[in-house]
């Protein structure tokens, strides 16, 4: 899913708690940034006051009583740029302006207020009032005539309602914008939050739809070591043990199938051998004695493939039981193998075969070692019976039996024709033959399937192959069961 980010490896506590703390810093941030631009503004808008003031004052000067005439208010109205104002005379009436509010009342007032400033209002983040500055009138002598009047609000807007409602307005904002970016920035860091956890939520939907439809080729990868990664390996796990579940049901209902096929076919030809030839016995046959001795030979030969084919089903079916287990006893291994080498020997001189044995201990010492000889003998005939059925009389049988510090290991190789490819494949799955004319060759195909199991219950392996000379081989290796569990 892509580089996993350092706050998507933290859990979700922790997710939960970054996301909060960016939000209060970046709702701090951008609150500091908005207040010194508004000093920043204040004091730009101050300045420009000031020298609005000293252009205002300057124009009164050079106008002197001159701006006291009516004539003059086109160019006042220029200097003021729309600012309110009145111009009044020594007694504080209204001569002209566009405030019409007498603001002077008496000589007194108008000498009291000379070159000064009112300020109505109040300060809260941003300037909240009204001024009102006097510039006085004098004649070339000095004396006092007049004052021009200019009333403004602090950031130098005109007073005019729409101004005052605009001042109102950011007069309520401005105590709110903490909490308003707070707002702001908790959208913003929720929604990247819920992004993230969004997109872990729809591979996991998308994973139970595939899972619905019955498709599990597919993977999943974990986000990050949170909660939502351990989901994420849980719900993969959870896929791949369904899938492998489903596989060995795939693989078992076909075993079942061939194993049913293969059965019919080994126990039908014998059945079929056996009903022909009763049926001849009961049609005439038993009053020929040159017959009827041959008749029952060929009755109880197929009767014991019948038998052994049974018997080696049994075998398999105990040894693939979960709770099979191994018999493990001291035994001296080297006595072991002599004396099964002599039972061998006895089945290959009868098949015209040379058996060749060799015996190699590299072991310090030569003590009793812990393994099933029952089940380990069973692995020896298996593998043994199957060399000895594809030897030609006249071949030769080799067994090197090796043993280390708590291993033994077993070749069993012969001169016959060997493996072919296929057999290579699938020598030791269950009912394999080798050979299409099943009925001819006379076995069940367990077998090395059957040796290839029981190597495996004793924690080894199982190989087969071809020898360079011709022939084949099947070596194998068990271990020695731990002594403690033997005694259990």
């Amino acid at each position: 899913m892509g580089k996993v980010k350092r706050v998507e490896r933290l859990s979700l506590k922790g997710q939960v708690i970054v996301t909060l703390l960016l939000i209060l810093f970046s709702s701090w941030l951008a609150t500091v940034l908005t207040f010194g631009g508004m000093m920043l503004w204040g004091r730009l808008t101050g300045s420009s006051r000031f020298d609005l003031e000293r252009q205002i004052s300057k124009f009164t000067a050079q106008q002197g009583v001159q701006l006291l005439s009516v004539s003059d208010k086109g160019k006042v109205e220029q200097v003021l740029h729309g600012l309110p104002y009145q111009v009044v005379n020594d007694q504080g009436h209204i001569l002209y302006g566009s405030i019409q509010t007498p603001i002077l009342h008496s000589p007194t007032d108008l000498v009291q207020r000379m070159n000064t400033t009112d300020i109505h209002g109040r300060w809260v983040y941003i300037p909240q009032f009204t001024i009102t500055r006097y510039f006085p009138v004098f004649d070339r002598n000095g004396g006092l005539h007049g004052a021009l009047v200019v009333r403004y609000t602090a950031n130098g807007f005109p007073t005019r309602p729409s101004a005052q409602g605009w001042m109102s307005f950011l007069s309520f904002l401005i105590p709110l914008l903490p909490f308003l970016y707070f707002c702001l920035f908790s959208y913003l860091f929720a929604k990247r939050f819920g992004k993230r956890i969004n997109q872990s939520l729809q591979v996991l939907m998308k994973g139970a739809q595939r899972i619905q439809q019955q498709d599990l080729d597919f993977e999943i990868e974990p986000t990050g070591p949170n909660e939502i990664g351990q989901v994420l390996v849980a719900f993969e796990n959870m896929r791949a043990a369904l899938k492998d579940s489903l596989v060995r049901q795939w693989q078992m209902e076909e075993e079942r199938r061939h194993m049913i096929a293969s059965i019919s076919h080994d126990l039908r030809t014998p059945l079929t051998i056996i009903q022909g030839h009763v049926e001849s016995l009961l049609d005439g046959a038993m009053k020929r004695p040159e017959r009827l001795e041959r008749y029952l030979q060929t009755v109880m030969h197929n009767t014991k493939r019948v038998i052994q084919l049974i018997e080696d089903m049994q075998k398999v079916t105990e040894v693939e039981q979960p709770d099979f287990s191994l018999v493990p006893i001291p035994v001296n291994v080297r006595d072991y193998f002599l004396d099964w080498t002599r039972d061998v020997e006895l089945l290959t001189s009868r098949a015209g075969i040379q058996l060749n044995v060799h015996f190699v201990d590299e072991r310090r010492e030569a003590t009793n070692m812990f393994i099933d000889p029952e089940r380990t003998s069973q692995i020896l005939d298996n593998i043994v019976s199957n060399s000895i059925r594809f030897t030609p009389p006249g071949g030769v049988i080799t067994v090197c039996a090796e043993i280390a510090e708590h291993t033994v290991t077993v070749e069993i190789s012969d001169t016959g024709k060997g493996f072919s490819k296929a057999d290579l494949e699938h020598m030791f799955d269950r009912f394999y033959q080798g050979d299409t004319s099943r009925s001819e060759i006379g076995h069940s195909g367990l077998g090395l399937y059957t040796a290839k199991t029981l190597v495996e219950k004793h924690g080894g392996t199982i190989t087969a192959g071809n020898n360079p000379d011709g022939g084949a081989y099947v070596r194998f290796t068990i271990r020695e069961h731990d002594i403690s569990k033997a005694k259990m």
